[in-house]
């Protein structure tokens, strides 16, 4: 089963208040349970890594609060299944303001964690110089810690996936395609980049300098080879934006850097085709526009629109184990009256878009992010709703929580309980 991350974490927390009622969002700022010691839903016991804001010693609290009113410093965690053994794998306090752990991704071995962090190269409790954001990789005990990447200057290390094999890790980021410390410009575009597991022979696979011809979100084949991404870039292949409302489009590359070929080619619109996610055999790619979520052939062929949207906001999170189904962010009312509302919920559908389903049933709170265990048994993801299951909202303002919930739908738990802290991003361990 594919692991993917389609939303990160920091950017979702907004998405999701943005999907509540708007009577809620003047008092909410946008920026675990256990079950009696057995795994939930009866699959296999196994570990859950996400990022949060949630004090060192696990309490319900944030991570020091900043002097400067800026967001406390996230850390990666891990926790079981059962909502037991929370742990921080990075332990950077509060003090270290700029300092965040995110977008954890573990190995296919499941040994080690990589993550993007704004944390000090010396791995000391501070901020990198000059602002930057590495791609930092740990053991799964949060022993280890050493920065892949080792930029001083402002330069995003973003969002970094390990090739199915265990070989390579891929991320995007503005750095220098030269791959100096330099300061890339602000004009620079996001570039695929991919290095060696150990972060040797780091080299951009996308090498655009033109403004707005960002490429986002690298996802490897299941055999390692290729990885499909969306880009705003021409479709000709040139150094340039396609045009002049830089739509995005799916596009696929070998991991070297050849053979860059657009999937889909939209052109002349705002927004575009996100995300983009293999299936097991590698033969169809699963993304979204938005509205609508569609499948197509690595090539092209075969553009499908499994799901028409309509007036609700729909993204793609995840193949089934077996490909047969497909778990979605949408925020179409779960009475099946077709409407669009505010909230998001997590959904299912068949490969084909037949019975969609919502798994989720809320319109106060929010749900997002859904992803299946590698057994197919439970799912996890993170809400907003109240920790009883009830549609409320679980404080206020309203902390997101990572939850699970068995496959069949049944014994929704919040593996974290926190009121004042968000935690997001789940990951299953493989």
């Amino acid at each position: 089963m594919a692991v993917l991350l389609p939303v990160h974490s920091k950017s979702l927390r907004p998405l999701l208040l943005a999907l509540l009622p708007l009577a809620l969002l003047f008092c909410l700022i946008a920026c675990g349970g256990s079950n009696g010691g057995s795994a939930l839903g009866g699959g296999t016991p196994t570990t859950i890594a996400y990022s949060s804001y949630r004090a060192l010693d696990g309490s319900d609290a944030p991570n020091s609060d900043q002097p400067d009113g800026l967001t406390p410093v996230s850390n990666i965690w891990t926790i079981e299944s059962d909502g037991t053994g929370s742990v921080a794998i990075t332990q950077l306090s509060g003090s270290a303001s700029g300092a965040d752990s995110l977008f954890p991704q573990w190995s296919p071995d499941g040994s080690k964690i990589v993550y993007s962090s704004g944390r000090a190269l010396d791995g000391s409790d501070n901020a990198a110089v000059g602002g930057a954001i590495n791609i930092w990789v740990t053991n799964a005990d949060g022993s280890g810690a050493t920065p892949l990447t080792q930029l001083t200057v402002y330069a995003l290390c973003w969002q970094p996936v390990w090739s199915p094999d265990g070989n390579k890790i891929a991320y995007y980021s503005w750095r220098a395609l030269n791959g100096s410390d330099t300061n890339p410009g602000d004009n620079s575009p996001r570039n695929i980049w991919v290095m060696n597991a150990d972060g040797s022979n780091d080299i951009p696979v996308t090498q655009l300098t033109a403004g707005a011809s960002d490429s986002y979100f690298p996802q490897w084949s299941p055999d390692s080879k290729n990885l499909a991404f969306y880009s705003s870039r021409a479709l000709n292949g040139s150094n340039g934006a396609n045009g002049q409302d830089a739509t995005q489009n799916i596009w696929v590359v070998n991991s070297d850097g050849s053979g860059a070929a657009p999937v889909t080619q939209l052109t002349g619109q705002l927004g575009g085709f996100q995300g983009a996610y293999w299936i097991e055999d590698g033969s169809t790619l699963l993304f979204g526009d938005g509205a609508n979520i569609w499948t197509a052939h690595p090539d092209g062929s075969g553009l499908t629109e499994t799901l028409i949207g309509g007036n609700a906001f729909n993204f793609p999170t995840a193949w089934s184990s077996n490909d047969s189904t497909i778990l979605f962010n949408s925020t179409e009312e779960p009475d099946g009256s077709h409407n669009s509302q505010q909230s998001s919920n997590v959904w299912i559908m068949n490969a084909d878009g037949s019975h969609q389903t919502p798994l989720t049933k809320l319109s106060v709170a929010a749900a997002a992010e859904g992803l299946w265990s590698p057994d197919g048994t439970r799912i996890a993801y993170v809400s907003v709703g109240a920790f009883d299951g009830s549609d409320n909202l679980d404080a206020n303002p309203a902390a997101l929580n990572v939850w699970l919930m068995k496959a069949d739908v049944s014994g929704a738990v919040p593996l974290t309980k926190l009121t004042k802290a968000d935690s997001n991003g789940p990951v299953w361990k493989p």
